[in-house]
C-alpha cells in the first residue's frame, strides 16, 4: 500500500462518547420532510446547514452534522423508505471512492452533498452533466466515534502533489475496479476489513468543489459505511430529509 493511504485505527471510543449507541433493533418517528425547489438556495432549511464543514479539523469525536444524497427516482415508497430507515447499507453498490464493497457514502459537507445531488456526482469540469428534477439529502446529527472501532479507517490527508496524485489514482481503481482482484498485488480496502472509512476528499473532488464556489474544500470529508451497524446506526441519528423537486 502508498504511503498516502498509510492510517490510522481509530480507537473504540464507545465508553467515553456523548451520544448513547442506537443498534440496529432501535425504531425511531418518522424523519421530517422539508420540500425545497432545486432553484430556492436561500431556503432557510438550506440555510440552516450551510458551511458547518469550515470549521471541522479532521478528528471524528465531536457531534456534527453528516449529510447522505440520493439522486435515484424518488417515488412514494422509496420517500416513505427512507423517513422510516433512512440510507440502508442492503441497496448500496460497490465500488465508491473508499470501499470497493458496497458501502453508504456521507459527507460532513451540505455544499459537497448539493453538488453530488444535483451534478450527477461529476467530478470532471469538461462533462455534461444533467440536473435531476429531484433528489434529497438524509441529514443526521451524531458523535460518529461511537462507532468507531479497532476496525475503524481514519485516512491521513495526502501532504504534497505527488500524495494527492496518487490518492487520486487509488480512489478511482477503488470505483473502477469493484470487487475485482487487483493484478499487481496492491492491498484492497472493503467491507470484510472496515466498519467505518474516514477521508478528505481527493484532489480532483477540491478542484470540483472549488469551481463552483465552495469555500474551506480542504475540510470536506466524506465516510464510508461499510457494514450494517455503522450504516444503520447513521441512518437511526436522522434529524431531516431535504427534498428537492423542479
Amino acid at each position: 500500500m502508498t504511503t498516502l493511504v498509510e492510517t490510522e485505527n481509530a480507537k473504540d471510543c464507545s465508553n467515553t462518547c456523548n451520544v448513547s449507541r442506537k443498534h440496529s433493533s432501535d425504531t425511531h418517528h418518522p424523519i421530517p420532510l422539508e420540500t425545497v425547489g432545486v432553484h430556492a438556495p436561500d431556503h432557510p432549511a438550506i440555510g440552516r446547514y450551510m458551511g458547518q464543514h469550515s470549521s471541522f479539523a479532521g478528528s471524528l469525536v465531536g457531534e456534527r452534522l453528516y449529510f447522505h444524497a440520493c439522486t435515484q427516482s424518488l417515488d412514494t415508497a422509496l420517500l416513505r423508505s427512507f423517513q422510516a430507515s433512512g440510507p440502508s447499507l442492503r441497496f448500496a453498490h460497490g465500488g465508491g471512492y473508499l470501499c470497493r464493497s458496497p458501502a453508504v457514502y456521507w459527507t460532513n459537507s451540505l455544499e459537497f452533498a448539493l453538488l453530488w445531488c444535483f451534478l450527477g456526482g461529476s467530478d470532471r469540469h469538461d462533462e455534461e452533466v444533467s440536473v435531476p428534477r429531484s433528489g434529497l439529502i438524509f441529514v443526521s446529527r451524531l458523535d460518529i466515534s461511537c462507532l468507531a472501532t479497532s476496525r475503524t479507517l481514519v485516512i491521513r490527508p495526502p501532504e504534497g502533489d505527488v500524495e494527492e496524485i496518487e490518492f487520486v489514482k487509488w480512489c478511482k481503481n477503488n470505483k473502477e475496479l469493484a470487487y475485482a482482484i487487483p493484478s499487481d498485488g496492491a492491498s484492497t480496502v472493503g467491507a470484510n476489513e472496515h466498519d467505518l472509512i474516514a477521508s478528505r476528499i481527493p484532489m480532483n473532488n477540491l478542484q470540483w468543489v472549488e469551481s463552483h464556489g465552495i469555500g474551506q474544500s480542504q475540510n470536506i470529508w466524506i465516510y464510508a459505511a461499510c457494514d450494517e451497524y455503522v450504516s444503520t446506526s447513521l441512518a437511526n441519528h436522522g434529524i431531516e430529509i431535504l427534498l428537492f423537486s423542479a
